[in-house]
């Protein structure tokens, strides 16, 4: 799914309006310390104006996607009220967006770090694109019927992950399934909000009709058809056939193919995508280094991986000489073994991203 227009303020219904005017000193308290979180978050730590200004983009037209679709399904079970039946469906005020901004309620740890990634990935193949030659979608063409088709449905996933500007988009099924449900029920209790609140509709006949909407939004939820699960299922195959090293990498990441670059890094690492792009994205020194060794890249390989994902010339040696340093040894010892649960090796990255930061 996909908004068709940018959501703005000046598009926000009035309800929510007022009663952002009626509570403004709270307002202006949640707002200066977002403001102080911000100002004092250290320099290398903090979101580019790109970043957050295409995060912020995603994450309104993805909620606002569902929304939409809530309201669309919600019409057809309302009571024959033509003020109601005219407020939910003018596509162009949002109704339950403003009141999840206003009580901050999007501000979901798993679907913040799911915009952000999506749109510093975007960022960095825009990147490597505008300095590399390197062929895009080559696996398409390969000698594998399987690894070719996976590549194929790949680049379908990648031309819905942008909006008609050629914008990161992010949709309803790239949501994972923990997220997509938590959203779908906070936008849900926001349109219950409206219609009981401001419409005087009877808190039960709304609860049971959005009940209903919202289940059948969930059922139509496929998480196989996300960018993350096909670029997942495409280098599983990749690992499969024993084709993850630094031969496939290189050329991965210098056809600005991002998206199965991270998996496969992440296949050949045995963690997550997720993981990976962290590690990837997060200058914590030798993190990328063990990722690289673990993936099977040898010395110059990672070095010509590294001149791509980092900038800072001494980020780059830095990681050359952790590289240096490690050994099998060192790898088998640091890397995740198969009964580590995602949770547990996501305390570990920030306890290690934590003492990293602080010894800096």
């Amino acid at each position: 799914m996909t908004s068709e227009w940018p959501i703005r303020s000046d598009r926000r219904s009035d309800a929510p309006r007022s009663a952002c005017a009626e509570n403004a000193p709270a307002v202006s308290e949640n707002r200066l310390h977002d403001a102080a979180f911000d100002l004092t978050m250290p320099a290398g730590h903090r979101l580019s104006d790109r970043v957050r200004a295409a995060a912020s983009t995603m994450l309104e037209a993805v909620t606002y996607d569902i929304e939409r679709d809530l309201r669309l399904s919600l019409l057809p079970r309302l009571p024959e009220k033509a003020e109601l039946q005219a407020s939910l469906s003018a596509s162009s005020v949002a109704i339950a967006l403003p009141l999840l901004f206003d009580a901050g309620l999007l501000r979901h740890p798993p679907l913040i770090a799911l915009v952000v990634r999506r749109a510093e990935a975007f960022f960095l193949a825009q990147r490597i694109a505008a300095t590399s030659e390197g062929r895009r979608n080559a696996l398409i063409d390969d000698d594998d019927p399987a690894i070719a088709a996976a590549a194929m449905e790949l680049l379908l996933a990648e031309s819905r992950a942008l909006d008609r500007f050629n914008e990161p988009a992010l949709l309803f099924d790239d949501l994972p399934a923990e997220v997509v449900h938590w959203l779908v029920w906070q936008v849900s209790a926001a349109l219950r909000h409206y219609l009981s609140a401001e419409q005087g509709m009877a808190g039960g006949a709304a609860d049971a009709m959005i009940t209903e909407a919202a289940g059948a939004l969930l059922a139509a939820h496929d998480e196989e058809r996300g960018l993350s699960a096909v670029a997942a299922k495409l280098a599983a195959r990749l690992g499969a056939a024993g084709r993850i090293d630094g031969a496939l990498l290189g050329p991965l990441l210098e056809g600005g193919e991002v998206s199965a670059f991270v998996a496969a890094l992440a296949n050949g690492g045995g963690i997550s995508g997720e993981e990976a792009w962290d590690i990837v994205a997060e200058p914590v020194h030798g993190r990328l280094a063990l990722l690289l060794r673990a993936a099977g890249v040898t010395r110059d390989e990672a070095g010509e991986l590294l001149l791509h994902l980092r900038e800072d010339p001494d980020a780059i040696a830095a990681e050359i000489d952790a590289f240096d340093l490690l050994d099998e040894a060192d790898v088998r010892r640091a890397m995740p073994s198969a009964n580590q649960s995602r949770e547990y090796r996501s305390a570990l990255a920030r306890l290690d991203f934590h003492r990293a930061s602080t010894a800096s």
